[in-house]
């Protein structure tokens, strides 16, 4: 769920990949055996697909509802934070909102 704060407004509230309650009406989430896509109408924010029992390829564009959070060629970059080369493994969060 998005933090209450977001000066934007725009709310995304899915959970266990089914958008819930609270979420803006802008919000559509796309599913299959191996992977799940949260859109804000055409746009994609979060794109996961599962590529074995413990892999998961995420990519991720926030800044369509008012969040500086995003992936490119170049890392992921949170605020005005950029992460270049990074692995995380066995980790629940990478990285959460709030």
């Amino acid at each position: 769920m998005t933090p209450t704060t977001v000066p934007s407004g725009r709310t995304v509230n899915v959970v266990a990949n089914e958008r819930k309650p609270g979420s803006s009406k802008e919000v559509k989430v796309v599913k299959s055996d191996t992977s799940v896509a949260i859109f804000w109408e055409e746009a994609p924010l979060v794109i996961a697909t599962l590529l074995d029992t413990g892999t998961v390829s995420l990519r991720a564009d926030l800044r369509p509802i008012g969040i500086n959070l995003y992936d490119d060629a170049d890392g992921l970059h949170i605020g005005n934070a950029h992460f270049r080369s990074s692995t995380f493994s066995r980790a629940a969060v990478a990285f959460q909102l709030g």
